[in-house]
């Protein structure tokens, strides 16, 4: 028997076992465990996107050490400029199996995005069940590999994607076991976020409208681009410009925003969008940079 297929038999072993905990607290740690056995995974994570919310941790297996970046710095902002809730956002991936290599923007690992957040992660590899539960319900299986494992086979990848239908429809199951109560506040929710819950209806304008009032329009596509975790390069391809003009415009935005860093620049933009309401129609760099002046 091939190793392929005894992890299939495994697999097929647990997810019959998983009706069982359908509908309860302990289904995502006992589905977490059936993917175990199709491959080996570091930091799993489940989390809930709903419309016009911030996501929300229904389960996680990460030490201690990598839960701060990768628990609550993700939900306290920095999911706004992430690859995977972009995808959902602007409704341009089905349900389905995806490597970050493959969901991200072209050149995703020399952006400037990647080098501040993701280069900061545990993470070697990382492949997300993508989850349509209904128009306004997404849910991701993230599975990641650290910098102690090898990537995903091509093997693995392979037997997760030929899992992903059982995958889907178990999860489908088990939320519909949920009474419409427990579906709008169940107790595997109650995870705190500091982040404006009106946000996600309006993050495409915040994007364009971040920085509108000290920046240049050029120097706002440039910004627009970064933010979206897009290259130097393919950035400057994009604008038309040359890398070393790109460059030129990317060393006046941080003169004007007063942020020497990369990690800087991402850290403005996350707290201005988390200050901003869902009404508003202004650069939410002046109203979050108005709020802190005001402040005694």
């Amino acid at each position: 028997m091939s190793v392929e297929l005894a992890r299939f038999e495994a697999w097929n072993r647990k997810a019959a076992e998983l009706l069982v905990h359908s509908g309860c607290v302990t289904f995502y740690e006992e589905l977490v465990a059936a993917i175990r056995t199709l491959a080996a995974v570091d930091h799993p994570q489940v989390w809930l996107y709903c419309r016009n919310q911030p996501p929300r941790i229904l389960f996680y297996d990460i030490d201690a050490q990598e839960q701060e970046v990768q628990i609550d710095f993700y939900r306290d902002g920095s999911y706004l400029l992430d690859p995977f809730y972009m995808a959902i956002s602007n409704n341009s991936n089905a349900s389905g199996v995806y490597r970050l290599t493959e969901i991200g923007p072209s050149e995703f690992k020399q952006s400037d995005y990647f080098h501040s957040y993701y280069a900061q992660l545990d993470t070697r590899d990382e492949i997300v069940f993508m989850m349509e539960v209904d128009a306004d319900t997404s849910l991701h299986l993230c599975l990641m590999r650290s910098h102690n494992s090898d990537e995903f086979s091509c093997a693995e990848l392979d037997l997760l994607r030929a899992a992903e239908p059982m995958v889907r429809n178990l999860v489908v199951h088990h939320m519909n076991q949920l009474d419409s109560a427990s579906r709008e506040k169940p107790a595997e929710w109650l995870a705190v976020t500091r982040t404006n819950p009106g946000i996600g209806n309006s993050i495409n304008q915040a994007f364009n409208m971040f920085g509108r009032s000290i920046l240049s329009g050029r120097e706002r596509d440039v910004l627009g681009l970064m933010l979206r975790g897009n290259s130097t390069r393919y950035a400057a391809e994009k604008l038309g410009i040359a890398v070393d003009t790109l460059r030129k415009h990317r060393k006046h935005i941080y003169e004007k925003l007063d942020v020497s860093s990369q990690s800087e620049l991402f850290s403005l933009f996350l707290n201005a969008i988390s200050s901003v309401d869902s009404a508003a129609n202004e650069d939410p760099l002046s109203i979050y940079l108005g709020s802190t002046e005001s402040r005694p």
